[in-house]
């Protein structure tokens, strides 16, 4: 064989062996993210939602520290946002938004955003003063009482719609939590994390406040990427794959336990 295409063919073997390990490198790595680099930032955003969501905390929060580490384990890095949640909507219209951090599923809503398996379940329940003894098995048995609820705040279509139910709007938990102590409402409504962790910062509200049983309802709570992003399904598909990788190896419970009062 001629030198000079000896030569030839031995490069161009050396520069098929790179290609292949090159490809080879850019499948799915033990935890099933791919190896591709880089991936894109994702923009998330979600409304201030204390314990869920929250600046004060350095991983924003409950439900935003489980869905930042379930992307950075696909392989994403992320940005993260905490606005009022009109603006929230109005950003991922706008394609300013990628990401809702946290949000129960809505029908209505499921048209503009790809919902993902849900991260949690929030525990809803009614709230007393301990003097009082409340007894429900359907809402129409809290007909008469005075209801507290968080202005703005959806607890499924069946409360929302139940009609001659008296509700007052409040400001917020905390707002309802003082107003019931005080006896100017009935009872109360929320999630039970929140009012819990509400009740054990103040002696007085742990004292005078109880649950009342059995809580009213459960909602699972999602993230939601906006379908207008190209790549919506594989984006969600990879933060399934890896959500159920932190449920498995107890990453999700460990993260929550943090959080309880």
């Amino acid at each position: 064989m001629l030198p000079v295409l000896r030569n030839a063919l031995i490069l161009i073997g050396g520069l098929l062996l790179v290609s292949m390990r090159v490809f080879a490198g850019q499948g799915l790595n033990d935890e099933g993210a791919s190896n591709v680099e880089p991936k894109k930032t994702l923009r998330l955003a979600g409304p201030p939602w204390e314990p869920f969501l929250y600046e004060q905390q350095p991983r924003k929060g409950l439900a935003t520290e489980i869905v930042i580490e379930a992307f950075e384990r696909a392989g994403y890095s992320v940005e993260v946002s905490i606005k009022p949640w009109r603006r929230v909507l109005a950003e991922a219209e706008k394609g300013m938004v990628d990401v809702l951090i946290g949000l129960w599923f809505n029908e209505q809503r499921a048209s503009n955003f790809l919902y993902s398996d849900p991260y949690y379940v929030n525990q809803i329940s009614f709230i007393s003063d301990q003097s009082e003894v409340i007894s429900y098995q359907k809402l129409d048995d809290l007909k008469g009482l005075k209801i507290g609820v968080r202005k703005g705040a959806s607890f499924g279509h069946n409360f929302d719609n139940a009609a001659g139910l008296n509700k007052t709007p409040m400001v917020n938990a905390l707002s309802m939590l003082k107003m019931l102590a005080l006896g100017r409402i009935d009872i109360g409504i929320g999630d039970h994390l929140i009012l819990s962790r509400l009740m054990q910062k103040n002696k007085m509200l742990n004292e005078q406040l109880k649950f009342v049983e059995p809580a009213y309802t459960e909602r699972e709570l999602h993230m939601a990427i906006v379908k207008s992003l190209a790549d919506h399904q594989a984006i969600v598909s990879a933060f399934n794959h890896h959500l159920r990788k932190m449920k498995q190896q107890g990453r999700v419970k460990e993260i929550i336990k943090t959080y309880s009062p």
